[in-house]
């Protein structure tokens, strides 16, 4: 009895290990953000931790903003995905490239200055 209660036990920390490390950041992660969201929010919602967290402040803005990157996974395609907070509030999510192209001076400047952190980091 007690070798099959071990087997059993072995058997579920496999199938939990297995599925644990497939939790992946995903495109149906971002449907769930919404402005405003307090870094805790996002962090319960999303599937796995950022790949890395770094601040950082603006000309424009005297506050700090927390910047948190996540491997945006779609398919064998993985991207690295920003989600920007000032205040402890979600001001903005995306690609790096889509703080560009936004057409608020804003988000520019924070997409601008936080891929500069990140490329110092990375």
């Amino acid at each position: 009895m007690n070798k099959i209660i071990v087997k059993c036990i072995l058997i579920f920390a496999v199938i939990t290990s297995c599925l644990m490390s497939c939790s992946q950041f995903t495109p149906e992660v971002l449907d769930k953000y919404q402005k405003g969201m307090a870094v805790s929010q996002t962090i319960d919602i999303s599937p796995v931790s950022p790949k890395t967290e770094f601040n950082i402040t603006i000309p424009s803005d005297p506050a700090k903003f927390i910047i948190h990157v996540y491997v945006l996974s779609l398919g064998d395609y993985k991207s690295d995905y920003f989600l920007a907070f000032r205040n402890d509030k979600l001001v903005y999510w995306g690609y790096p490239h889509e703080f560009a192209r936004s057409s608020d001076p804003y988000l520019n400047e924070i997409g601008k200055i936080a891929v500069e952190e990140y490329l110092k980091i990375k």
